[in-house]
């Protein structure tokens, strides 16, 4: 799904819903990543592969500080995962621990822009604060019920305070992208091995 920051300033991208599949599936597992369609990917150090958040402002000003928020839930069979939306980057950071099993190797700068602490040191040409703070802000979670997804499918709702406009007045274009784990059901019969969604 494409998401448009607008040229100009940094601006708020309203709440989107996004219909991710699995109709009548049992899905465990959704991940979601909003990555930046850079015109020059090989400038930066993660080329495609990145997931940006709301970014932070640390100005000098100590009233125009703020922590970027990305607000997210998920809506299967009617009711939501969550009783009230996620929007601290922290419980984010705690549903990637408790969907994958361990914590993510990663700072909270790269996570989510928390800190300000990356060094500013260039590397292969792309300066480290720039090309990884606020780039693995990867969400994950971890659907517990193991029901069967009816069959409007699974939505996705997800909203930026705001998000970075990167193409120096352009209007900048996002891709949402979602995956999902599906349990399947293996059977091992006179040596052939058989596999079918559960």
């Amino acid at each position: 799904m494409s998401v448009n920051e607008a040229a100009g300033a940094e601006k708020a991208i309203p709440q989107q819903i996004m219909n991710i599949g699995a109709a009548g599936r049992i899905c465990s597992k959704v991940i979601a990543l909003l990555s930046n369609d850079k015109t020059t990917p090989e400038a930066t150090l993660l080329n495609l592969y990145d997931s940006a958040g709301a970014p932070s402002d640390y100005a000098s000003i100590s009233n125009v500080r703020s922590n970027g928020t990305t607000t997210t839930n998920i809506k299967y069979n009617n009711v939501f995962l969550y009783p009230v939306d996620i929007d601290n980057p922290c419980r984010h950071f705690y549903q990637v621990t408790q969907a994958e099993g361990m914590v993510p190797f990663v700072t909270r700068d790269e996570y989510s822009d928390a800190g300000n602490l990356i060094t500013p040191t260039t590397f292969e040409d792309g300066a480290m604060n720039e090309d990884l703070a606020n780039k693995f802000f990867i969400q994950s979670y971890h659907l517990n019920r193991a029901e069967r997804i009816n069959s409007r499918g699974i939505e996705y709702y997800f909203q930026y305070s705001k998000l970075a406009n990167q193409s120096g007045g352009a209007t900048d274009s996002y891709t949402m992208r979602t995956y999902v784990e599906l349990l399947k059901t293996a059977t091992l019969r006179d040596g052939v091995m058989e596999t079918f969604f559960s």
